[in-house]
């Protein structure tokens, strides 16, 4: 998923819930950045969960997980501004990754 600083909205697919506990962690330094409680919103196929306080930094990948009672629902990697050749030169481990279809 690609976002910048001013994202405040996240898209994610999962069964409908009225709320979800929202974890974003910088997937270099292993910190949480983003840690609360959301309502889910619907648009289309998606749920739409919105903060204006996310705070992504430019050129950083961070790990979005979704939790409902404690049991990961969603899981995906956030790229934040980056460029190309930042892509190309950090792979994401892909074992600790579930894969969305």
């Amino acid at each position: 998923m690609q976002v910048n600083q001013s994202t405040d909205k996240l898209y994610f697919v999962s069964e409908k819930f009225d709320t979800v506990n929202v974890v974003i962690t910088n997937q270099y330094t292993k910190k949480v950045t983003f840690e609360k409680t959301l309502p889910v919103a619907q648009q289309g196929y998606y749920n739409v969960i919105t903060d204006e306080n996310f705070n992504f930094k430019k050129n950083q990948t961070y790990i979005l997980d979704i939790f409902k009672n404690q049991s990961l629902i969603y899981r995906s990697t956030i790229y934040s501004d980056v460029d190309d050749i930042y892509l190309n030169a950090n792979k994401i481990n892909t074992q600790d990754e579930y894969i969305t279809v």
